[in-house]
């Protein structure tokens, strides 16, 4: 009995073991190394002590699944894990569908050497004794090597929308609950010809949930590389808008030579002729006429630099007031086509506002960036000459130029900032129009 004892507490280790694997290789390791393997090791021995305790009260009990589930979803998986409660959900909930519906596959196929009815047969497999071994034995080798046939594959939950995990939870748990209730139906009716119905029936099931996860994944891939396509194109575009700006410099530093050189000779010509008092007055007109510079932004990352400073040529030849203040982290791990899919659709759009305002309006952009622990946010103000939320409450585009594409701005930037588990929020205060982006750049370690 001892022997029996040791069996069924590893078999529960093995399970638990596997159960929070799963949930870490989906949502990310909360910690490295050693401190990760003995969170895990921990976690593990905490559920395993859990789930005998409640089988020791009540054998095969249904409550003990769902109790375990909420110990592993809201505790256990928090310390070992750190993905967000739906990740958590979503793979703790698929993880106990895919252990159930293999024991309980395995049952009805290694049941046919007992000669019983299926009741008795269920009785017999659950007590203390060879079979049992058996079953325990062969149940938890497929489930290891199940999760080490899908465990690289899992990290995929966490690249999905909120709205698909949302719908695989729910079909996970819907597919939980109708397996167990299969189960029973299939205890109470004690009928051998159901067992093929059965086994059929969860292992469709268990196809329907895969396959669901694998078209959103694929969604999510086709639909991340079409956002990527876009935000490159931007990229490609702003560069070659720079290298146009670059240009005019250049041919505006070479006029300002050639009028230099005029200048000189000029000079040089009143000098020779003697007459000092138009030379001296002739250099005062010159050293009163002032240049403006443009100030350059200098934040130390190349693409806001060349957004900002771009952006800000731009807005001089649109007669635009335009400021910046920038405190940027060298250190945020935030990909440069997505800091150029906001930051330039925030600008161009309020470039496009000021465009719009009548000329007598003043037409002012200020640009702030700062970082406050492990987020970024940029923040992009504009005036406006009314409230653009009136008559149009989803800030849809109103351009009727067909030659490019219009609304993927702030539909970019959601997607962006959902990516990034920030936020873009847009609102309108005493004629300003303001647009707000944040990222998280880094989990925070909570």
């Amino acid at each position: 009995m001892q022997y029996f004892f040791l069996v069924e507490w590893a078999a529960t280790f093995v399970e638990s073991l596997i159960l929070l694997c799963t949930i870490t290789a989906a949502s990310g390791r909360r910690y490295e190394k050693s401190r990760h393997y003995l969170a895990m090791l921990l976690s593990t021995v905490c559920l395993t002590v859990l789930i005998n305790v409640l089988n020791a009260v009540s054998i095969f009990s249904f409550l003990t699944p769902v109790i375990s589930m909420c110990f592993v979803i809201f505790i256990l998986s928090r310390i070992t894990s750190t993905g967000s409660l739906l990740i958590r959900s979503t793979a703790c909930i698929m993880t106990y569908l895919v252990i159930i519906t293999v024991g309980y596959v395995i049952f009805v196929l290694i049941r046919v050497v007992y000669a019983g009815d299926i009741y008795s047969a269920f009785t017999f497999f659950m007590s203390p004794g060879p079979f049992r071994v058996v079953f325990l034995t062969v149940d938890k080798i497929i489930d290891v090597l199940f999760y080490f046939f899908v465990h690289k594959s899992l990290f995929k939950i966490s690249t999905l929308k909120k709205k698909y995990q949302m719908v695989v939870l729910l079909i996970s748990l819907a597919a939980y609950i109708s397996t167990q209730y299969l189960f029973g139906v299939f205890l109470d009716t004690a009928n051998d010809a159901l067992s093929a119905v059965a086994i059929f029936s969860w292992l469709y099931i268990l196809a329907f949930v895969t396959i669901t996860i694998i078209a959103f994944v694929l969604i999510a891939r086709a639909e991340q590389e079409r956002q990527t396509h876009i935000f490159l194109h931007s990229a490609n575009q702003l560069l070659t808008e720079n290298y146009q700006q670059l240009h005019a410099y250049q041919q505006d530093h070479a006029k300002q030579i050639h009028d230099f050189n005029h200048h000189l000779t000029a000079l040089k010509g009143l000098a020779a002729l003697g007459k000092r008092e138009e030379a001296l007055a002739y250099m005062e007109s010159l050293l009163s006429t002032t240049y403006r510079e443009t100030a350059l932004c200098h934040s130390g990352s190349d693409i806001i630099d060349a957004i900002i400073n771009c952006k800000a040529a731009e807005a001089t030849q649109l007669g635009i007031d335009f400021r910046f203040a920038v405190s940027f982290p060298v250190s945020a791990d935030i990909a440069p086509v997505d800091i150029c899919g906001v930051l330039a659709n925030q600008i161009d759009n309020a470039f496009d506002a000021c465009r719009q305002m009548p000329p007598s309006y003043l037409r002012e952009v200020k640009i702030t960036i700062k970082h406050v622990e492990n987020f970024v946010f940029f923040r992009v103000e504009n005036t406006v000459d009314h409230d653009p939320f009136e008559n149009n409450s989803s800030l849809s585009s109103t351009k009727t130029d067909t030659s490019a594409q219009h609304g993927l701005g702030l539909k970019n930037i959601h997607d962006i900032t959902d990516k990034y588990s920030g936020f873009l929020r847009n609102e309108y205060k005493s004629g300003l129009f303001i647009s707000v982006a944040s990222f998280c750049y880094e989990t925070l370690d909570t």
